[in-house]
C-alpha cells in the first residue's frame, strides 16, 4: 500500500466526501487530516440538524394551515372555521 503524504490523505479524505460538505467552505481551510476529520463531523451534524428543524418548521406549516381550514356544519350551507385555542 502506497504510504500517503498528509496533504494527500487530505485530498483523498476530501474526494470521499459528501457534496454538501466537501462544498462548505469552512472545511477548505484545514491544515491537517484531524483538522480537516473534525470540521466534517461538525458539518455533518450541523446538516442533520439544520434538515431537523425544517422538517419541524414545514410540520408546523402544515398544521397551522390545517386549523385555518373551513368546514361546513350539517346543514351544509354555513361555514364553520375550525379554531384550536
Amino acid at each position: 500500500m502506497k504510504n500517503f503524504g498528509e496533504q494527500d490523505m487530505i485530498q483523498r479524505f476530501m474526494r470521499g466526501l459528501r457534496a454538501d460538505i466537501r462544498t462548505r467552505t469552512s472545511i477548505r481551510g484545514c491544515t491537517s487530516l484531524v483538522e480537516l476529520v473534525e470540521e466534517a463531523a461538525r458539518l455533518e451534524i450541523e446538516l442533520v440538524e439544520e434538515a431537523m428543524a425544517l422538517k419541524r418548521a414545514q410540520a408546523n406549516v402544515t398544521k397551522g394551515a390545517e386549523s385555518q381550514k373551513r368546514t361546513w356544519n350539517n346543514r351544509g350551507a354555513v361555514p364553520v372555521q375550525n379554531c384550536q385555542h
